[in-house]
């Protein structure tokens, strides 16, 4: 996803121009996001295995919300 993709995202929290760029400076540097070009485009791609934690927390979620249903 591009740069400005993140920023979007981030932004949820209400936060300055430049905490949002040290924010995901600090995703980079632990590298949960890795940087990739398309042409001359900057990407970033969320890491492997944070998508995997994603994914078993959105299991787990919609089985809760199922369960209350």
């Amino acid at each position: 996803m591009p740069e400005a993709w993140w920023f979007s995202h981030l932004e949820d929290w209400q936060q300055a121009g430049d905490q949002l760029m040290a924010a995901l400076d600090v995703l980079r540097d632990r590298y949960l996001v890795e940087e990739m070009t398309a042409d001359t485009e900057l990407l970033l791609k969320q890491h492997n295995l944070m998508y995997i934690v994603f994914l078993s927390h959105l299991k787990r979620l919609t089985f809760d919300l199922a369960s209350i249903n």
